[in-house]
């Protein structure tokens, strides 16, 4: 049924069927596009979802990780195990739950730095020093020194000089320690890091690899050579040593010369000078006082001292020892005027009867006031002491109706 509007024209109502149609099939057009767009979105959703749970069912777990790897940590080349807190309460667990006998504890007085701690298998056996230095490195790069590219030093103590206890009357915060007893501070540390990847080895691996990271030491054929004692000192200062093939002729030949460690002949001292250099050492020197080399009487000796004290003791009465008595400016200016020192001014004897009666003015006045105001201060002890009848009751009254206002008072009274 196609329904017409008697109002319009034939050419009216067939454009605005037209038109209707026209809005129908573009409506539907769009709504038949969104749904094979929503499908395609659907499609790429769902296949997405399958690779990432086939991608997860294939991932198998490798290792289980271990308690450090929550921390700081790093393996020194001779095989230490160093981890340090990534946080205050990182370096709280680190001390209170991981640091057992043996462990050396590593800090740095910089911002920021954290609680290193070594981890000592062996507990009776000392720490290398390289992995001492490579934990004050490691030490000092997590702190603020990285940024302001500071060049310092930290230092390590022993685990029982590590204390959480603090001095009366203080806090230790979270993350904070107390050291007991010395520290012994590294080498300045370089603000060096690196990057290091570790492999999983299997077990028929492992033996091959047995040993790479023990400790340096020296070979037994490579052992330092002892320091050389007090004689052989003083030979190389006299120009006496051996100095490896330039001595006299004699020595070079063997002939008299003295074998090296090694098995090379060397040069040998004559007779003659090793007595007198032997007998320098073991002769005591004899010194020259140092009043005699400056010219200096020399002190006297204690009974040279208690000697001189019982002559001065027994002198005659009439010898006077008495030393000159101190002037004053004033006395020095009188003897310079000609006067005798004390000697009082011309005039001088009126003045000073003035002065007297002035102050002794001053001195009655004083006391009259004194007197005054100890008799002020009985009389308002008194009157205070003194009972006033009544005076009770209106203290209690006032205070039972301070909150009554003026209308309040009138319409109870």
């Amino acid at each position: 049924k196609v329904q017409v509007d008697l109002g319009l024209s034939a050419h009216a109502n067939a454009r605005a069927l037209y038109s209707s149609r026209k809005k129908q099939v573009n409506k539907q057009q769009r709504t038949i596009d969104s749904h094979s767009r929503a499908l395609k979105q659907a499609e790429k959703s769902a296949k997405s979802q399958l690779q990432q749970v086939k991608l997860a069912s294939d991932i198998q777990l490798v290792r289980k990780p271990l308690w450090f790897e929550k921390f700081h940590w790093f393996i020194s080349s001779e095989n230490y195990l160093v981890i340090s807190g990534r946080d205050a309460q990182q370096n709280e667990l680190i001390v209170k739950r991981y640091m057992k006998k043996g462990d050396l504890y590593v800090h740095a007085d910089l911002h920021g730095a954290s609680s290193c701690i070594i981890k000592n298998p062996e507990a009776e056996s000392p720490v290398p020093p390289a992995t001492l230095s490579q934990a004050g490195t490691f030490c000092v790069c997590h702190s603020s020194a990285w940024d302001s590219k500071i060049v310092t030093s930290a230092w390590w103590v022993y685990w029982h000089q590590v204390s959480k206890t603090a001095p009366t009357g203080e806090y230790l915060a979270t993350g904070s320690f107390m050291i007991r007893g010395k520290k012994n501070f590294l080498p300045p540390a370089p603000l060096i890091m690196g990057f290091g990847v570790l492999f999983r080895l299997d077990d028929v691996s492992i033996s091959n690899h047995a040993g790479e990271r023990a400790p340096r030491q020296l070979p037994a054929g490579d052992q330092e050579p002892a320091e050389p004692d007090a004689v052989e000192q003083g030979l190389e200062q006299l120009g006496l040593a051996d100095d490896g093939g330039g001595g006299s002729p004699e020595g070079a030949n063997g002939d008299g010369g003295s074998p090296r460690p090694g098995g090379e002949p060397g040069e040998a001292l004559a007779p003659p000078e090793e007595d007198a250099f032997l007998e320098a050492l073991t002769t005591p020197q004899v010194t020259t006082p140092a009043y005699e080399r400056y010219g200096l009487e020399a002190a006297p000796s204690a009974a040279a001292a208690e000697a001189a004290a019982e002559a001065e003791e027994a002198q005659p009465a009439n010898v006077s020892t008495k030393a000159s008595r101190y002037l004053s400016a004033r006395e020095r200016r009188d003897l310079k005027k000609g006067r005798k020192p004390g000697e009082p001014l011309p005039g001088a004897g009126a003045a000073e009867e003035e002065r007297a009666a002035v102050e002794a003015a001053l001195r009655a006045e004083r006391e009259r006031r004194a007197q005054k105001q100890e008799k002020t201060r009985a009389a308002q002890e008194a009157k205070e002491r003194q009972k006033v009848r009544g005076k009770h009751g209106k203290k209690k009254k006032a205070a039972k109706y301070a909150d009554q206002d003026d209308e309040e008072r009138a319409l109870a009274m």
